[in-house]
Order: C-alpha cells, then sequence, then structure tokens
C-alpha cells in the first residue's frame, strides 16, 4: 500500500483496492492505521505517502536491526548511534567498554575472519579497524595470530 502510494500520488481509495486486490474496506481501514503512523496522507487529492515515508522506513529498520537495538535500556551508548550506525567511539572508559562487548556480539561462536569482521564492523561504523582495535584491547575479543581469526572472549 504505501509503495502504490508513492508511486501514484493521490490514487483514490477504489483505485488502491483495485490494485491491491481487496475490499474497499480493508483499504479504508488499513489507510486509517498508517495516517495515524504518519506514514500516509488522506485528502481531497487521494491518498499521498508522506514525504517522511523513506525516513520512517529507515529509521524502523535501523531500530530493529542496527547495533544499537542490541543496546540495555538506560545505555550510556544510545545517543552515539544515528539510524542504527555509530558516529564515533566514546571518550568515557565505561562506555568504551560497553561498547566493545557490544560488538563483541556480532563475532559468532566459531570465531571470524579479519576480513569478515570488517566487513561486518563497516556496517556500523565507518572506521572497523579502530572498532575491531576496541575490541581487542578491551578484551571482548582475542586474536588468533596465527589465522588472523577473532574469537569472543567468552567463547573460547
Amino acid at each position: 500500500m504505501l509503495f502504490v502510494a508513492s508511486q501514484d500520488p493521490g490514487i483514490t481509495l477504489d483505485a488502491l483496492a483495485e490494485r491491491l486486490g481487496v475490499p474497499v474496506r480493508t483499504v479504508v481501514k488499513d489507510v486509517s492505521r498508517l495516517q495515524s503512523a504518519g506514514l500516509l496522507d488522506l485528502g481531497q487529492g487521494g491518498v499521498r505517502a508522506t514525504l517522511g515515508f523513506a525516513d520512517a522506513l529507515a529509521s524502523q529498520l535501523a531500530r530493529s536491526h542496527g547495533l544499537d537495538s542490541r543496546l540495555e535500556p538506560g545505555s550510556r551508548l544510545a545517543n552515539k548511534f544515528t539510524l542504527g550506525r555509530l558516529g564515533s567511539l566514546p571518550k568515557d572508559r565505561h562506555a568504551r567498554s560497553e561498547l566493545a562487548a557490544l560488538a563483541a556480539t556480532l563475532v559468532p561462536e566459531e570465531g571470524i575472519g579479519e576480513p569478515e569482521l570488517n566487513s561486518l564492523l563497516a556496517l556500523y561504523f565507518d572506521d572497523f579497524a579502530a572498532l575491531r582495535r576496541l575490541m581487542v584491547d578491551e578484551g571482548a575479543v582475542e586474536r588468533e595470530s596465527s589465522s588472523l581469526t577473532y574469537f569472543r572472549t567468552s567463547s573460547r
């Protein structure tokens, strides 16, 4: 529904129901819910996706899949993330330790190679090498030098 409304701004409820192959009453109910969530506008010009649709979707995805989605409530790291990505490494010692432990939760039990870890950390922070070093320095992961494999310290 959101996709159709964003591709065809001003579409009528009847046309939307026909396009989706559902009864008009279903469309009315769903449009009402989406309007309450701020994702759709319904007016004389028909149904329109709001300008914030993409931002709202990106924000929701980041909240559910970002590294910050793993934070404990009240974490001192909460303000360091924007849309699931880390903005900068914290300066506070306790926050750095918390971040290292949080990032270490990304490391699988069986370990992970350095190139794969770099790719994974880059999803959450531009300076993935600094984050990887922090994880090692804080003791959250260990590096097996012979194979360049990283293991969570709790999984060894």
